[in-house]
């Protein structure tokens, strides 16, 4: 990931598009524990997501920027999801899927909270980042902000003879 200043800048609207960044944790309590101590701050405490297993906790970083903790193994890229909100996901995951070759690797419907999720990628949702894509019912529009010209998730590939 990289971070740019803009020097001069003093404040950006992130828009309500961008959702937040995920990295893994093998033990997520503990990471929790250690940011607050540092001063960060959290916005849900660890525990279990709604209606699934699976443990996450949500921080902000000083400049307002949320991001996931994901519980999980031992994974080899931390920067494990990047979450976007959109207004038309078939129309999302076809760009995505058609556009650049990503593939569904798992689609999950909480009718009862009222939102559909689907995770694209280039291979198993453990094996490497994946892009959130998240539809919240009769919602078709979010704000895009000016904070984003981009954003880069760069892999760097040495080969050695």
């Amino acid at each position: 990931m990289i971070l740019f200043t803009d020097y001069g800048v003093t404040s950006y609207d992130i828009g309500s598009g961008f959702g937040h960044f995920a990295i893994a944790s093998q033990d997520v309590y503990k990471l929790v524990e250690d940011i607050r101590a540092k001063g960060g701050v959290i916005t849900r405490e660890p525990g279990p997501v709604k209606g699934g297993k699976s443990v996450i906790a949500f921080v902000k970083d000083p400049d307002g920027y949320v991001f996931e903790l994901i519980q999980r193994g031992p994974t080899p890229e931390p920067l494990c999801q990047v979450m976007l909100r959109v207004g038309d996901l078939d129309r999302s995951i076809k760009f995505y899927e058609k556009a650049l070759g990503m593939r569904v690797v798992k689609k999950v419907d909480r009718p009862e909270y009222k939102y559909t999720i689907a995770m694209l990628g280039y291979a198993e949702e453990h094996e490497t980042t994946v892009l959130e894509l998240t539809y919240n019912y009769g919602v078709t529009e979010y704000t895009k902000g000016n904070a984003y010209a981009q954003v880069n998730l760069l892999y760097y590939y040495f080969l050695l003879d």
